[in-house]
């Protein structure tokens, strides 16, 4: 009976170690910006904003080339924010718009 105890004390013992090393190994990311658009940006919330303004009133499409050169940052950061930013504005679909719609595209 004793060796029986031992065994489940040395068990237990283990799982609660091994339970606080994989606690402690995991880490957070703790932001106000985590899994938003503005998460991990490489410019600032002014030139974000900027950027999110041309990329939405843009006729043709916002160039990533021409994006990088207006706000200063290289042409990979310009297409990935890009992406991230017509992915967001993307329709779930959930609430179509109903009857007669009017869009003004005077500038």
């Amino acid at each position: 009976e004793t060796s029986a105890k031992n065994v489940s004390t040395i068990n237990t013992q283990r799982e609660a170690s091994c339970a606080v090393e994989s606690v402690a190994s995991v880490r957070y990311d703790e932001s106000t910006t985590t899994d938003t658009l503005f998460h991990k940006l490489k410019f600032g919330i002014d030139k974000t904003f900027e950027n999110l303004y041309e990329i939405s009133t843009s006729k043709k499409g916002a160039n990533s080339i021409c994006l990088a050169e207006r706000f200063g940052v290289n042409q990979k950061t310009a297409w990935l924010f890009r992406q991230k930013a017509q992915a967001a504005m993307q329709s779930s679909e959930q609430y179509p718009l109903e009857a007669e719609v009017h869009i003004d595209e005077s500038k």
